[in-house]
């Protein structure tokens, strides 16, 4: 039973736009939506069919730090993540599920995120005592 929810504004695409955003600046190319989707999943840029090896490190920091920030968040919300379980939804859950549970070994990643949406809005709905 869910007892409380927080949302943030901190969803993939802030990071898909820090990751295109680090990669253009630091290796001056343009990087578009698929090739940053490519990167996040494979965790490598690769330019001209090259391997870049030290995107790795520059990729992992930013999902790191990116991680780091929505566990912040939740804790500015007075989330204390002591004696609770804690549920990521959302297509970049399973993105950033290797983070998330290097820093929370006890998340749960949802694993259809589309369905556990719609049933998390349909929750609001009943509360609100418009359904």
């Amino acid at each position: 039973m869910l007892d409380s929810m927080v949302i943030g504004n901190s969803g993939i695409n802030i990071l898909r736009s820090k990751v295109a955003e680090k990669m253009a600046s630091h290796y001056g190319i343009t990087v578009s939506d698929a090739d940053v989707e490519h990167i996040l999943k494979e965790g490598y840029l690769y330019t001209n069919g090259r391997k870049q090896e030290e995107s790795k490190e520059i990729i992992h920091k930013l999902i790191e730090t990116h991680v780091t920030e929505i566990f912040n968040f939740a804790k500015s919300r007075s989330i204390t993540f002591n004696n609770i379980s804690i549920t990521f939804c959302g297509g970049g859950s399973l993105l950033l599920k290797e983070e998330i549970l290097r820093q929370f070994p006890n998340a749960v990643i949802e694993q259809d995120s589309q369905y556990a949406n719609v049933l998390s809005f349909f929750r609001i709905l009943e509360v609100k005592k418009l359904v």
